[in-house]
């Protein structure tokens, strides 16, 4: 009688003792384990996770607390799922974060950071995606279809770093901390901050894609502007951060760094680019032909068409490093404090963006606002009032525009370092709503309020 007491008095008090996530639930009622979120040992095939709270729902989120919650975004999917943060989150547990897969349903992806931080991801390795037609590097694979939100993110110490030889045999390699690739899929990213991280490629396969893009937040934005619906890329910062590409492989085609991204979205309307900053970041670049697009910019590699708005933007003390290459209009290589190369025939529009203090080494075609403008008919028209560039950034060879096709007034006034910082330089922009000047903030330069 008394061991038939004393073991009814451990039944009973067993929920006491339960996570936090279980102490409403009674055992009584079911006691299958999936149903109360008991996490699986092995990532490859996890019940319901542990913390993980919500239905997946635009007005029930998902609400994540640990790494493995952000994990197992893999396995609930992102197509018609809203996730958000509930606190920052630690990543470093997993020794490899896979990328999460491409998507190619029609759906909404939600992640809401709430201002939480992710940081400590490692990543070696990449996936093929068949839709994609591309190997792809990154916390999350991509999207080719549907609508991909992020907003209200800090990414901190982030170390996605490929180097082991493998021969890749696909159309596009895209590389980013966050989001590979985006293809016919609306984007909204914005409030994004990535800082003390680093996004390396050093390999020397004998297959390699065509063309490859690398970015900070996004690797390759492709046709991202579906009818009846808005991309834009809004309040993103970089800083501190590195992009290192190394290889002996020599691209038949292009190879394109940004801060941001690799390269602009493009789709079938004007997609605003605004109020992004990049500052304190280094790019290196090393390919294995100078007969090819080897380009970077402190904010977006390549500017594709259709036209896109670039307004409230600037670039700063960021350092690169594209070796010696190219030839004016021809193989661009090289540098641009803002973006560095576009060969669309379609006039974009620049409205209060800056360069200043950047710096590229070597002997190229770099330049302080961007390195190329190679469209055939027209130039771009960079209103020289409100646009700059710093003319003390870059040292002959390189000029203040990179390569000047047209005449010089479609192109941002150059100026020295000192005159962009002082306000009476930019009359006529927005020191009301949208920038302020300190002596004591962001080395003396403009920032955005």
């Amino acid at each position: 009688m008394k061991l038939f007491i004393f073991s009814l008095f451990l039944v009973i008090s067993i929920p006491v003792s339960f996570p936090q996530g279980l102490k409403n639930h009674s055992i009584l009622k079911s006691f299958n384990l999936s149903n109360y979120g008991f996490r699986s040992t092995l990532r490859s095939s996890p019940s319901a996770p542990k913390h993980i709270s919500g239905s997946g729902t635009l007005i029930d989120p998902y609400v994540l607390y640990d790494a493995q919650d952000v994990d197992s975004i893999r396995y609930l999917g992102i197509n018609n799922k809203y996730y958000e943060l509930a606190n920052d989150i630690d990543l470093s547990s997993i020794s490899e974060f896979a990328p999460i897969p491409n998507d190619n349903n029609p759906g909404v992806f939600s992640l809401e950071g709430n201002g939480h931080t992710l940081y400590g991801l490692k990543q070696t390795e990449g996936v093929y995606s068949g839709s994609q037609q591309s190997y792809s590097i990154g916390m999350f694979s991509g999207k080719t279809a549907g609508t991909f939100k992020i907003n209200n993110l800090v990414i901190d110490n982030f170390r996605v770093n490929k180097t082991t030889i493998t021969n890749i045999t696909a159309t596009y390699f895209s590389a980013a901390l966050l989001v590979s690739f985006f293809s016919a899929t609306e984007i909204q990213l914005t409030n994004i901050i990535v800082k003390n991280s680093s996004l390396r490629f050093s390999n020397n396969p004998s297959t390699f894609p065509a063309l490859s893009y690398l970015g900070l937040i996004v690797g390759r934005a492709n046709a991202t502007s579906v009818a009846g619906k808005l991309s834009y890329v809004r309040n993103c910062l970089v800083e501190y951060d590195t992009i290192y590409y190394s290889s002996t492989f020599q691209p038949n085609s292009g190879h394109f760094i940004g801060g941001i991204a690799g390269t602009s979205p493009n789709g079938s309307g004007t997609i605003p680019f605004e109020y992004n900053a990049s500052r304190y970041n280094y790019f290196y670049s090393r390919t294995g032909s100078t007969l090819r697009k080897n380009v970077g910019g402190g904010l977006i590699g390549d500017i594709s068409s259709p036209s896109s708005s670039f307004n409230y933007n600037y670039s700063h003390s960021n350092k690169a490093d594209f070796g010696n290459g190219g030839a004016p209009n021809n193989y661009p290589w090289g540098f641009g404090g803002i973006f560095g190369y576009t060969g669309a025939n379609n006039i974009h529009s620049f409205n209060q963006n800056y360069a200043a203090n950047n710096e590229c080494l070597g002997a190229n075609q770099s330049g302080g606002f961007y390195s190329e403008d190679n469209s055939t008919t027209t130039a771009q028209s960079i209103d020289s009032t409100l646009n700059f560039c710093d003319i003390t950034s870059f040292a002959e060879p390189n000029t203040v525009y990179g390569s000047v096709r047209y005449t010089a007034s479609q192109y941002p006034s150059a100026k020295t370092s000192a005159l962009l910082k002082d306000i009476n330089t930019f009359i006529g922009w927005d020191f009301t709503n949208t920038w302020s000047i300190d002596s004591t903030q962001n080395s003396g330069y403009p920032y955005l309020k």
